[in-house]
């Protein structure tokens, strides 16, 4: 009996070990920005705002930013906007997606970016969200360029899952299988020794 016990615990440790993150690359969050050179809030956080964040993070935050002035980069911006079912009150520049989020204007961008990416990257990072390439010609049209509203909370993203969320399910699920499993024969065995 204590053997076996031994080899369950043996077996559990293993699971725990091999699941645990401690062989795995360092996590990394990754975003989009989409901006425009004639908006001045845009300005503001592509001057102000991001530097420090980068300067801090470094290679653990990777920003691609999309300048929307250029016809195809905002074609894109709007066909993620309808990808994403962003409401039309929410379309606007500077337009940031991280993980399950998106915020919109300055004041929500400087306001929440530092604590998603801290969240984020113990959470194991996040990858780049999925862009469309373009849209159908039936939906061409511009978004907005102008000042932008500021929301009054993170907004999450409809439709997406995170990786990070599914494989932290997935790997939750098979410890409690695995638990259950050992537990399982643990009680056949204390069973069936006092037969």
């Amino acid at each position: 009996m204590r053997r076996f016990a031994l080899a369950a615990g043996v077996l559990l440790l293993m699971f725990i070990v091999l699941a645990s993150p401690a062989g795995a690359e360092e996590p990394v969050v990754r975003a989009v920005l989409f901006w425009s050179t004639t908006c001045p809030h845009c300005q503001e956080v592509v001057d102000n705002v991001l530097p420090p964040i980068q300067a801090k993070y470094g290679n653990k935050f990777d920003l691609r930013q999309i300048e929307v002035s250029d016809e195809a980069n905002s074609e894109i911006f709007l066909a993620t906007l309808l990808k994403y079912q962003i409401p039309e009150e929410d379309w606007g520049v500077p337009f940031l997606i991280i993980g399950e989020f998106y915020f919109v204007g300055l004041d929500q961008i400087g306001a929440y970016l530092d604590a998603v990416i801290e969240s984020d990257l113990a959470a194991g990072g996040t990858e780049f969200p999925v862009l469309p390439s373009a849209l159908p010609p039936t939906l061409a049209r511009t978004p907005t360029a102008g000042p932008t509203p500021t929301p009054s909370a993170l907004l999450p993203i409809r439709g997406q899952l995170s990786p990070t969320l599914l494989a932290g399910g997935l790997v939750l699920v098979l410890a409690l299988a695995l638990l259950v499993a050992v537990l399982r024969v643990l009680w056949r065995a204390r069973r069936s020794s006092t037969e």
